[in-house]
């Protein structure tokens, strides 16, 4: 008896870890339309919050400037 309700632990918790990462793979990321000034050009591009920090904290350019749209729009 107390193997099989080690095996069913076992189970649950296994399926409940595949389902998070299925709902995980399928979960869609906020995307914010911003403005990218690079001391040269700008650019336009739909980013994620996770994407703006790493631009931002791998560049070796001081210029860059990434503004969220919703920055620059009064509320």
């Amino acid at each position: 008896m107390f193997l099989i309700l080690n095996r069913v632990k076992f189970y649950m918790n296994y399926f409940e870890k595949i389902s998070r990462i299925i709902k995980k793979i399928f979960e869609k990321e906020v995307r914010f339309p911003c403005i990218i000034w690079d001391g040269k050009t700008m650019t336009y591009l739909n980013l994620t919050q996770k994407e703006i920090d790493t631009k931002l904290l791998e560049t070796d350019n001081k210029e860059l400037t990434i503004t969220k749209k919703e920055e620059l729009l009064p509320q």
